[in-house]
């Protein structure tokens, strides 16, 4: 931060000697100078190899760096980027024994009512209640890492990569990823003296903002279109930076999405997306609660692009990180053979997950409903979408380039 916040690199050398970190320091660098320099505010052990280090940027805005290191303690990776606001609490908070039940079982008894699949709803709960009286968590006093662990015996016991533990530390990530409002953690007065914006106006603008760049674009030689999704997001300003990217490649020879890196996001977000791609309505995907409940039928809708875009080749590239709705993406545009399909099997996370508050502020995202082909009756959960070109996630972009040109 020293370096950063006064561009002297010799604050970051004295930690770092290894020239491969050059690259990085310049990219933090220059965000520094960007947003006139930030300062750690919180730190979060959110796995017992990453710590997260939440900055509050001069202007306003927050980021998150994290520093990954191995079983030495050593660091091994740096990462930043945009953040929501963190909760202001302390992170080291020892849990006590009976907070910690309290926890567990009422994650337990969330997975025994709302599971997506009834018949596993008590195996599941049963389990995760077994290892709480064999003591699994008795040693782990730190909200973040107890998260983590649940999380990762959760998806251990169900195979369901959607389960997730969320503490109360990231409940703002969690609001923001699903649509919810913002906590507001501040004691100061929230009012807006002089016409200034509040720092919770900042926030959600900053939001918007990240939102805005998780579609991104770019034309390639020989009239390529490129667009690479993070993250499928569903809200208007997102939904007019698709229409104007799409708008601008309706000519293209073929089009290229790249999905290798894409975490999720909103179904409806991958209905609008795949509405450009087929002229005529389509149906997707039939979703259900349950094996005999009611189903839900999903289409397309087609708008004043999709004549021009439907014709035009299409190819996905995936990787084993594609997951949830991404691989809907994919799923839907294989099983139409509307796309030739490149790179790796995907995740293999095809339920619908809705979040629900725990014990001690504690949320779980917990799958509710499960998605499958209404012809075949069989879906993408637990195998992931098969790719119809298998490659490497790092040559599946050279692939594609190849076969559209």
């Amino acid at each position: 931060y020293e370096s950063v916040n006064s561009g002297e690199k010799k604050f970051f050398e004295q930690n770092l000697s290894d020239n491969s970190w050059e690259k990085f320091f310049s990219s933090l660098l220059s965000l520094g100078q960007k947003v006139g320099g930030f300062r750690p505010v919180l730190v979060s052990y959110e796995t017992p190899q990453t710590i997260s280090i939440y900055s509050k940027e001069n202007k306003g805005s927050w980021v998150k760096v994290n520093l990954e290191v191995n079983s030495e303690g050593q660091l091994i990776s740096m990462g930043v980027k945009k953040s929501v606001q963190p909760v202001d609490y302390d992170l080291r908070l020892n849990l006590t024994s009976d907070q910690t039940k309290d926890i567990v079982k009422s994650i337990a008894a969330e997975l025994e009512r709302n599971y997506v699949t009834v018949k596993l709803r008590s195996e599941y709960s049963q389990e995760l209640v077994k290892r709480l009286r064999n003591g699994k968590y008795d040693n782990i006093t730190q909200g973040d890492l107890l998260a983590d662990k649940l999380t990762k015996d959760l998806r251990e016991i169900s195979n369901d990569k959607h389960l997730q533990v969320i503490p109360p530390s990231r409940i703002n990530e969690v609001k923001e990823r699903f649509g919810l409002e913002q906590e507001d953690h501040s004691s100061q007065d929230n009012s807006e003296p002089n016409g200034e914006l509040s720092e919770e106006h900042e926030l959600s603008e900053d939001i918007e903002s990240i939102d805005v760049q998780s579609i991104t674009s770019e034309k390639l030689d020989n009239h390529i279109g490129y667009i690479t999704i993070e993250r499928f997001v569903f809200n208007q300003k997102v939904i007019e930076r698709t229409n104007s990217i799409l708008s601008d490649l309706k000519n293209s020879k073929a089009i290229i999405i790249d999905l290798t890196g894409s975490g999720g996001g909103d179904g409806e977000a991958v209905i609008d997306l795949l509405s450009y791609f087929f002229e005529n309505p389509e149906l997707l995907t039939g979703s259900s609660k349950s094996p005999n409940g009611p189903v839900v039928e999903v289409w397309t809708t087609p708008n004043e692009l999709s004549k021009s875009l439907s014709s035009i080749p299409l190819y996905v590239l995936t990787s084993s990180k594609t997951i949830s709705a991404a691989e809907a993406f994919t799923y839907h545009l294989k099983r139409k053979n509307r796309a030739t399909i490149i790179g790796e099997t995907t995740a293999g996370a095809g339920n619908r997950v809705d979040v629900f508050k725990m014990a001690h502020d504690f949320y779980l995202v917990n799958s509710i409903e499960t998605s499958f082909d209404p012809e075949k009756n069989e879906g993408w959960e637990g195998t992931g979408v098969s790719p119809d070109i298998r490659t490497s996630r790092r040559e599946a972009l050279e692939k594609a380039l190849s076969l559209a040109n």
